[in-house]
């Protein structure tokens, strides 16, 4: 021990005495007396049991010991005391070249970032990688990746990435932001050509001219026959894309209309072809993409009344017998507020399916009537409830009428 008297005691104050005792290598007395005096484990007892193992660590006769045995040791005397930091301990094995010891004491730190940046610096790649995917951060696993790219070499690197899938998932994600070129050389190094042929793909909408666009998406199409699974179809959706674009750029140059068209979608065009008045060539698009007549007939209501085109919607209603019925004609009224326009195509609709649009028009009596007239009780109430207050003399024939029908 330390022969003291209780006044140098106090004039040193506790910490400088249990300091002494640790520099003595009294590391029993130090910890019973933290103990006794309930100091908080970090100031006391932890701080004291840490001293011990990175003296043990130290000293020259525990080489004789393997690394596993000492820090299965070591474990064994800290393993009830809370707050010990092995990543310190290890930290003092690698000042003392004993790389091995570190690497095994570092398989008791439960902080996942001390013990990733410990391995690093260890050169112990692999298990970085791991304990980083294992620990599920997705900053952690960016970051370990950015060190492992700065440390190893490129081969070694990429070999290491390609072996494990989430941290290539992760890093492809990084790559498809920073570093295109490096995602492009992946991939190729992968086999992975429809990946590759989708890089392409996304990078053409980035393309300024059309023509820059079209080479970017015929090189995509070359990978995506190189590639399997999908590529048949991706090939056949690309060659369709590069047909779009061929079609937008030839309606630019006819209408002198630069940048109007190209980087639409095909339903897109043809309801700005239909706004522009260009109804015949809306046609010549479908025809030539093959649009189906249903999905044709709801681009031609949206165009023409997006344009309050009454006329021209009226006139194409009746064309000939509407594949999507007149409901839509109905709604496409209504959303800018043309109900006299919507009449028109309410009397088109089936008596069985006339008291929905009514509703829609907010005519209230007309949709009374007509669920009487359909014997329907469930349009009864359907209209019962849509009636408020100001509509009681509705209400009251409602009622009357659902008597009659029950």
């Amino acid at each position: 021990g330390v022969p003291l008297t209780h006044h140098q005691m106090q004039s040193l104050t506790i910490k400088v005495v249990i300091d002494r005792l640790i520099q003595r290598n009294l590391w029993p007395i130090a910890a019973r007396m933290c103990d006794h005096l309930c100091i908080p484990e970090e100031e006391g007892a932890s701080r004291v049991k840490k001293h011990w193992a990175c003296w043990k660590v130290a000293q020259q006769d525990s080489i004789h010991i393997s690394d596993e045995m000492l820090a299965a040791k070591i474990k064994q005397k800290l393993q009830d005391t809370p707050g010990i930091s092995y990543a310190d301990i290890a930290r003092k094995a690698i000042e003392c070249k004993r790389p091995e010891l570190a690497y095994q004491l570092l398989n008791y730190e439960t902080r996942a970032s001390q013990q990733i940046r410990l391995l690093i610096q260890l050169q112990r790649y692999n298990a970085a990688l791991e304990k980083a995917v294992a620990n599920g951060d997705s900053y952690t696993l960016y970051d370990v990746i950015a060190d492992l790219r700065d440390y190893m070499p490129a081969l070694n690197f990429q070999s290491l990435i390609t072996s494990n899938k989430k941290a290539l998932k992760y890093y492809l994600k990084y790559l498809k932001y920073w570093n295109r070129d490096m995602l492009f050389q992946m991939h190729g190094q992968n086999d992975d050509f429809i990946s590759q042929g989708l890089c392409r793909v996304e990078d053409s909408f980035f393309d300024i001219t059309v023509e820059n666009k079209i080479t970017s998406l015929k090189d995509a199409k070359m990978d995506f026959m190189r590639g399997k699974g999908q590529g048949e179809f991706l090939q056949s959706v690309t060659e369709e894309q590069i047909k779009l674009y061929r079609c937008q750029q030839s309606l630019e140059d006819e209408l002198r209309s630069p940048k109007s068209f190209v980087g639409l979608s095909i339903h897109q065009t043809i309801v700005k072809l239909v706004c522009d008045g260009q109804d015949k060539k809306a046609d010549n698009v479908r025809k030539e993409f093959k649009v189906p007549e249903r999905k044709y007939w709801f681009m031609m209501t949206a165009g023409l009344s997006s344009k309050r085109d009454w006329d021209g919607l009226e006139k194409f209603s009746r064309s000939k017998k509407s594949p999507i019925g007149y409901v839509p004609f109905v709604e496409a009224c209504l959303k800018y507020d043309q109900k006299h326009e919507a009449e028109k195509y309410i009397h088109k609709v089936p008596p069985e399916e006339r008291v929905k649009p009514y509703l829609m028009a907010g005519d209230l009596e007309k949709a009374c009537e007509q669920a009487y007239v359909n014997k329907n009780v469930r349009e009864l109430i359907r209209v019962l409830e849509r009636c408020g207050t100001a509509n009681r003399n509705v209400s009251e024939r409602i009622h009357g009428y659902i008597t009659n029908l029950q």
